[in-house]
């Protein structure tokens, strides 16, 4: 597949919007005696939900890992036809129950999109008023970082040259920005000029964040604080105290959580309805049916 990356390229290219324009189906890829065309390629894309497309759309080079896992299960899919394995009673009962599943799945989708809408931002709303101490932002500390690893030194090696980068700033803080360009070892510094934002107490190193939550605007530098990624030096650059959450910040996701919450609802009213409606029994065949069940589970195996 690797040698055929830059041909695939172009096939997706140039075949793929004719297949959408003309309803066409082109042979897109071949192995062994087995094809795939754009057609099957577009059926399976129609079984990724909606937005996850996108993925694909803007990104050719996963279409293509794509298109290269659907001919190697086609292939396997053929060689197993040809095995006879789809006409054993099993796998039988085991595809028919699957179909089932899918077409049952597809049918309540269908059902619940038929059914009268809920106002949800109304009920959104309504869950915010009366639960909105429970939408709240944590407390929060952000912190300019110097890191030295242990990579190439021991963890005391480490600790000395950070204790030794800490003397200089206790003369001059305002040396920590350039320090830190010239020593941090942290592969993160290209990116984020050592700079931490957003740390929630339980979501770093135990050390590491009992420093940063201790910085005051009064005491912005921390000692050196030790831990698995090496010595670290820490300064103050903001704090973020607690808050409570607005609707226009929760808004989507209780909005989405209503819309789950009326489905679920929907499709178990009407589960409920179909569990409600009469049924007609036959005793004999369920009593001989039970039976004969639970004459073969005492049959002992090694007989």
């Amino acid at each position: 597949m690797k040698k055929t990356t830059g041909l695939l390229f172009f096939v997706l290219i140039v075949c793929l919007p004719a297949a959408q324009a003309d309803e066409q189906s082109s042979v897109i890829i071949s192995k062994q005696d087995v094809s795939l065309t754009t057609e099957e390629v577009n059926q399976f894309l129609l079984t990724i939900p909606e937005q996850d497309r996108e993925m694909f759309a803007g990104n050719p080079q996963r279409l293509i890992e794509a298109i290269d896992s659907l001919i190697i299960n086609k292939v396997a899919y053929q060689d197993a036809l040809r095995s006879g394995v789809a006409q054993q009673p099993e796998v039988k009962a085991k595809l028919e129950q699957t179909q089932r599943r899918i077409v049952i799945e597809a049918w309540l989708e269908k059902y619940v999109d038929q059914q009268p809408e809920a106002d949800y931002a109304a009920l959104a709303q309504e869950k915010y008023i009366l639960n909105k101490a429970q939408y709240t932002s944590p407390a929060t500390v952000d912190v300019k970082h110097i890191l030295i690893t242990t990579g190439q030194r021991s963890a005391a090696e480490a600790h000395a040259k950070a204790e030794q980068l800490l003397q200089d700033l206790k003369r001059n803080e305002a040396d920590f920005d350039k320090l830190a360009a010239e020593h941090s070892e942290d592969p993160t510094y290209p990116d984020n000029q050592g700079l931490i934002t957003g740390i929630r107490q339980g979501a770093t190193a135990p050390a590491f964040e009992q420093a940063a939550f201790a910085l005051t605007e009064a005491a912005p530098l921390s000692e050196v604080v030790d831990t698995q990624f090496g010595s670290h030096i820490l300064y103050l650059a903001a704090r973020h105290p607690a808050r409570e959450l607005t609707f226009a910040e929760v808004e989507q996701s209780l909005i989405d959580e209503a819309r789950q919450k009326q489905k679920s609802r929907i499709m178990g009213n009407y589960l409920d309805k179909i569990k409600q409606q009469e049924v007609t029994v036959n005793e004999a065949v369920l009593n001989d049916f039970l039976e004969r069940h639970r004459s073969e589970q005492q049959v002992d195996p090694g007989n």
